[in-house]
């Protein structure tokens, strides 16, 4: 019986982490790990990793499996996110899960928005890590490496839809993605540095911030659980949160939201959220994340939170139309707000960030290739 230590791996992604027989699905079958955690959740931006952390702090994790750049690269295609935020909430999970004692490894995983080459959110994402210094998967590359295997495949044969790879490609991510893991272990490669990260980010509930709110109800799915606040048009409500803070995502419950979340402090911020997920009375929950495309400042330490009937939004979730049919109302889970850090930024990485996407084993490209071509009949 072999003595070998193997690491313990946590995956904070989203939809991409939660589909059946997908990436994390085939990550868990590897060999290479002692234990496998998957803490993804779907519909979210990178702002998922503060809420998850508050759900469940990272204790004893070898390595923490960062996965947001699909729904970022899709909110910043969008206008939704900016760039800049993408860089803040990036790099302070990054930071987060050095500070818990492990060693982060961001996951680059592709959507199908134009060259993969020249890709937004890939650039984004690999300047993050570049500069942090820290381990990171450009599954683009993976990606590249299927299409220049065989001249048959095409781009378009490697998604089921904008935002999601096929199983072949996933399984062949999380194949590769496993190996090299296992490699980086074998070598005792780390990266255990203070970053660059100018905001520390953290999650509110709505509990921790106002006393006179909506009774709380909890709904869950398969996948989370939430104590949830019905917030209706019938009055505002205040929400206390100290001025050196300011809001950037709301975490909701999409099923019971329609109408439009108005935010108030210093500046104001309207969110329109459509009927697509609307689900009434029912016991339904469609969690989500949605990021503030501009924050929202305290005045005075507090926010005034309204539920407001169809119009003007600075931002809308999903199709914004038929509002009129339900009575506006928002159901809040809380919110993630961030602060300056007051802690000196470090200068330098403690060594340059290594890409485990470089050199990839013929194996898994080779795989799913032959899976795509399999499934297209292609002769």
């Amino acid at each position: 019986m072999s003595n070998e230590i193997l690491p313990r791996v946590c995956l904070i992604g989203t939809s991409n982490g939660v589909m059946r027989n997908g990436y994390a699905a085939e990550l868990a079958k590897q060999p290479y790990f002692s234990y496998f955690e998957n803490r993804s959740i779907g519909f979210s931006s990178s702002h998922l990793f503060f809420y998850a952390l508050n759900q469940k702090k990272l204790l004893n994790f070898d390595y923490v499996i960062l996965d947001f750049a699909c729904n970022d690269g899709s909110l910043l295609y969008s206008d939704a996110l900016s760039e800049q935020e993408i860089q803040s909430t990036v790099s302070d999970a990054i930071r987060q899960v050095i500070m818990a004692g492990s060693t982060p490894i961001v996951l680059i995983l592709p959507i199908d928005a134009g060259s993969l080459t020249t890709s937004w959110i890939r650039r984004v994402y690999r300047d993050i890590c570049e500069r942090s210094g820290v381990l990171f998967f450009d599954a683009y590359h993976f990606a590249e490496e299927i299409l220049s295997f065989d001249s048959r495949i095409t781009q378009n044969d490697l998604f089921q839809d904008y935002m999601h790879v096929n199983i072949a490609v996933a399984q062949g991510i999380a194949q590769a993605l496993g190996e090299r893991i296992k490699a980086v272990w074998d070598q005792k490669i780390s990266s255990r540095r203070h970053l660059l990260a100018g905001r520390e980010y953290r999650f509110f509930s709505c509990s921790e911030l106002g006393k006179e709110l909506p009774h709380p109800v909890m709904r869950a799915t398969s996948l989370v659980s939430a104590s949830v606040h019905d917030f209706g048009p019938a009055m505002g409500y205040d929400v206390y949160l100290s001025d050196q803070w300011e809001l950037a995502a709301v975490v909701m419950d999409f099923a019971h939201s329609e109408g439009v979340l108005s935010i108030s402090g210093e500046t104001n911020f309207r969110l329109g959220i459509s009927s697509e997920h609307f689900r009434g009375d029912s016991d339904s929950l469609v969690f989500g994340i949605w990021p503030l495309r501009h924050h929202v400042k305290p005045h005075r330490n507090f926010l005034r939170i309204n539920v407001l009937p169809k119009t003007n939004a600075d931002a809308v979730v999903a199709v914004y139309d038929s509002l009129k049919r339900f009575p506006p109302s928002a159901a809040l889970v809380g919110f993630v707000a961030c602060r300056e850090l007051n802690s000196e930024p470090s200068s330098s990485a403690s060594h340059d960030a290594i890409e485990l996407s470089e050199k990839l084993a013929t194996a898994p490209v080779r795989s799913a290739s032959a899976s795509i071509l399999s499934a297209n009949s292609i002769k």
